[in-house]
């Protein structure tokens, strides 16, 4: 394409109409129709259109205003081109949501973004310490812990099964607080079980406090939280 001076027409919206009309046909010509390299269409196409006939400052500064919104939309905004370059039928109005979507939104990365799936619903077991212990193990510990006095109220298989699933709801509170702790040593010893008791102290399901009264020794509190 020669490198000859770009005849000026009308006022600087015509101007930028009148260049972006003839960017859109040459478009169309030699990028869709002759496939030629998107990157030398853009740089031949500016190259043409570098000088106009513009005799004044104004008018110059004028022609060099549209000559960079226009290198502006064929550099940095291929995404545009193609969606308003690609129709014949380049009228004002196209200009004018081109030029709108030129100067408020960026260039998109190219990837689409998936709609959110639901996520599919996995019904995983209840997490239970208890589950190892069948109700007559659970029988005999209780009685042992009776017998020892380990808690301030007596205790039951069904007790200490809420007590290990992390469901129980009134707090026990300990009478001696070294028993309580060889108490719980075998009953957890089986690496299956400290497993599962590591997972249900992390999660919040299963807790051992400690509470404070006056004139009284710290107790600890075992409670579901």
């Amino acid at each position: 394409m020669a490198n000859k001076p770009h005849k000026s027409v009308g006022n600087e919206r015509d101007e930028l109409f009148a260049l972006l009309k003839e960017a859109s046909f040459t478009y169309r010509k030699e990028v869709i129709g002759e496939s030629k390299l998107y990157e030398l269409y853009v740089e031949d196409f500016l190259n043409g259109h570098y000088y106009s006939d513009h005799r004044d400052a104004a008018g110059k500064n004028r022609h060099r205003k549209n000559i960079g919104i226009l290198r502006g939309i064929l550099t940095k905004r291929k995404d545009l081109v193609e969606q308003f370059f690609s129709n014949i039928l380049f009228a004002p109005n196209r200009m004018d949501e081109l030029l709108r979507l030129f100067n408020t939104t960026k260039a998109s990365s190219g990837l689409k973004e998936e709609p959110d799936k639901p996520r599919p619903e996995t019904n995983l077991p209840a997490l239970s310490l208890g589950s190892f212990l069948n109700d007559n193990q659970l029988s005999l510990i209780a009685h042992c812990a009776n017998e020892a006095q380990l808690f301030t109220t007596p205790v039951n298989a069904g007790i200490l099964r809420s007590l290990l699933e992390g469901t129980l709801h009134q707090p026990l509170k300990s009478a001696n607080n070294r028993l309580v702790a060889f108490f719980f040593r075998p009953v957890m010893s089986p690496p299956s079980h400290s497993r599962t008791l590591g997972t249900s102290v992390g999660t919040g399901r299963f807790h051992i406090g400690f509470q404070r009264r006056p004139s009284a020794q710290t107790r600890p509190v075992f409670q579901c939280t």
